[in-house]
């Protein structure tokens, strides 16, 4: 496997597991928004504060993408 395929499947893995593990522990992610709002936030979608809350189904496609081309990538090289 060259370098840099085993670096990307690599990254991609790290992409996978950092969304996986956002779904598991329900980590609210806010973007453009006050970090002190987080509390008031959880529940996804909602508009507070300057912020919009990633809704959890996007780090479903964040794992399952990812997760699956890593997978390709792994089973190409093996």
């Amino acid at each position: 496997m060259k370098p840099a395929t085993k670096i990307a499947m690599i990254l991609l893995t790290l992409v996978a597991l950092a969304h996986l593990w956002r779904l598991v522990m329900g980590v609210p992610v806010v973007i453009g928004g006050d970090v002190a709002a987080l509390s008031d936030l959880v529940g996804g979608g909602a508009i507070g504060r300057g912020g919009w809350v990633v809704p959890m189904w996007v780090s479903v496609l964040g794992a399952l993408i990812p997760g699956g081309l890593a997978f390709m990538m792994y089973k190409e090289h093996s």
